[in-house]
This record gives structure tokens, sequence and C-alpha cells, in this order.
């Protein structure tokens, strides 16, 4: 049945022993201060939380030591009914668990979060975790002094943050200084905004289907033999300016430490790379055409203003003339530097 946890005003309100499972309503009322005992957690699974707290009397859930990753988290199960967190401190939780623990003070194995003007501190692995956990909605956030990334996220909920959150951990940094994405498909339109911390791509970003554009100043860093592809009806579009390119590099500064920016068979006229500036790939490719930039099997790109260097192959390559019909078009402003295998493949045209 539905429970209603009180602001009593006493110094705890609530102290959280153990594996406490949400099948119904939990509703926790502005002020409250809950304290969980080592290795506690709250797990959401059939019911659902409201934790709204305001600005003047924020709820507050915390180690009963102030010890990092002291207790489990908030963990969300696969039953999990829509779920709401407004002004709430989740802190010295996380922990990094094993196959029932998804390694972030607020996670979860599925179930969907409005979450807003919260802060999420102390954890021992990350502070959140948005993958099978999806956002309603995402506002004015706060992730600082966790041990790996502030947050961690599906490319395709991405679009949903927002840039005046703090990922970087102003007050105190968080020990992977990114927004954690990769290894996923994107399929449909979406916006990704300047965040004040990169993204890293771990693995692999496919768009497929939709245009991915990247707002200028977007930074993305890509993990070893990471890579951005391009294909079938989707298309990227980054456009930058010359004070705020969008930058694309490797998180080691060698070239060839990623593989690069693939376009295959996009023939979208969005595909679009404009003031940019792409670095330290050219690595292992499945096709062996190893550049910073690939274009083939029919695809289009426009390309301007851009600074590509650092290759371990090509600046950019193409296909076979003979045999693919891609279409590169290089506009004015471009610049090529320390490419081992050359700026541009004469294949290019």
């Amino acid at each position: 049945m539905p429970t209603r946890l009180v602001n009593s005003g006493a110094r705890c309100d609530y102290l959280v022993d153990g594996f406490i499972e949400v099948n119904s309503r939990l509703e926790i009322e502005p002020g409250t201060l809950l304290r969980f005992t080592k290795d506690s957690e709250l797990n959401i699974d059939g019911g659902e939380l409201i934790a709204v707290g305001t600005p003047a009397a924020r709820i507050r859930m915390e180690g009963l030591n102030p010890v990092t990753g002291y207790w489990s988290g908030i963990i969300f199960g696969t039953n999990a009914r829509p779920s709401r967190i407004e002004y709430v401190d989740i802190v010295n939780a996380g922990q990094e668990g094993g196959y029932y623990h998804p390694k972030g003070a607020l996670a979860g194995f599925g179930g969907s979060l409005v979450l807003k003007h919260s802060t999420i501190s102390g954890s021992y692995v990350n502070g959140a975790i948005f993958r099978s956990l999806r956002l309603i909605e995402f506002e004015n956030n706060r992730f600082f002094g966790n041990t790996w990334y502030g947050v961690v996220i599906d490319p395709a909920q991405v679009h949903l943050l927002d840039a005046a959150s703090d990922y970087a951990g102003r007050e105190k940094p968080n020990g992977r200084p990114y927004v954690g994405t990769g290894l996923g498909d994107l399929e449909e339109d979406v916006t990704w905004k300047k965040l004040n911390a990169p993204y890293f791509v771990e693995g692999y970003l496919n768009v497929a289907w939709g245009t991915l554009t990247l707002a200028p100043g977007v930074k993305l860093v890509f993990s070893d033999k990471g890579n951005l592809t391009v294909e079938e009806t989707g298309a990227l579009r980054a456009v930058g300016t010359a004070a705020e390119p969008v930058v694309f590099t490797g998180k080691e500064a060698v070239p060839g430490y990623w593989a690069g920016i693939w376009f295959f068979d996009s023939t979208s006229r969005a595909n679009k790379l404009e003031h940019v500036d792409i670095g330290y790939a050219g690595g292992e490719s499945i096709l062996g055409l190893n550049a910073n930039v690939v274009v083939d099997f029919d695809a289009y790109l426009s390309l301007s203003h851009a600074n590509i260097h650092h290759s371990q192959g090509w600046g950019v390559r193409c296909g076979n003339p003979e045999v693919d019909g891609y279409v590169l078009e290089l506009g004015p402003g471009n610049t090529f530097s320390h490419n081992a295998g050359g700026d541009v493949d004469p294949d290019c045209g």
C-alpha cells in the first residue's frame, strides 16, 4: 500500500537498514532526511518513488557514515512505474557491486524518471546511469565527487540532457571528466548540446536513421578503436564556429587511437562538417580505409573550414570511384597536418 515518509524535524527522520523493495507508491515529504546503513538499497520495482522537495526544504539521502559508496543507492527494476526526484541530494551511494547492481548511485534495469534540481555525489562508481532507466525530464542537476563518471547515458537519450546541469563536478571533479555514452544507434532527429564536460564515446556510435546535429562547441572524445558511423538514412550535421568548433578526438593524443568518422551509403545532403577539428584517428578499419574521415558507398559529405590532423592514415579517404558513387564536396578553409598517409585521397576527386 502507499507509504508517505514525513519530515519530523529530527536530526535523522528515517534510518534505512538493508534492502528495501518498493512495490507501491513511496512518497517522501520535503525536508526529510534519510540515512542508510552500509550496503543498504532502495529498490523500486513494481512501485514508484515520488521524492519532491523544495528549494528551501530539500530531501537528503545519505550514508550513515560519510564514506564514498557507503550505501548501495536507488535502483529501479524492470517493473518500476514512472517516478519523480526533485530537489533531492543523494550522497555517498553507489557500489561496484556485481551482476545485479548497475554500478551507479542512481540507476536501473527499467522504469522512467523525472530528475530535476538534484545532486548526486560521493558515488564509489558512477553518479547516475540512464540506459535501461529512461528519462522523462532532466533539468538543472549536479554530479560531483563521483569516482567514475557523473552521468552515463544511452546515445538515444543524450539529447535530453540540459546545458544548465553540471556534469564535470565544479564543487569536486568526478574521476572521469566526461559524460559517458556510446555503444548504440541513433534513429531519430536529435541535437546534442554543448555541456560543461565532453562526451566520451565508448566503442561505437552509429547514426542509422535521422539526423544527429552537434551544436557549436560540442566535443566528442573516443575510446581506443572507437568510431562514428553514418549510414543508410542517417545524417551528421556538425556545424561549429571559428570560436567554437565541433571537436572529434581520441582519449589519447596518439595517431590512430580511434578509427574515425565513416560515411557509408548516407546520401543525405544534411551531411555537413563545418568548423570542425578532427584529430588522432585513422586507426584500424573494417574496410581498411584508414583515415580521420571516410566517404564510401554512395555517401555524400560537405566539408569546409575543417582542421584534420594526426591521422595514422589519410586525412580524408574515399572508396573506389569506379564502383562507388559517393560525393565529397570540399569547401573553403580546410587545413591538414601530420597525416601519415596523406591529406586527401586522390580518389576523392
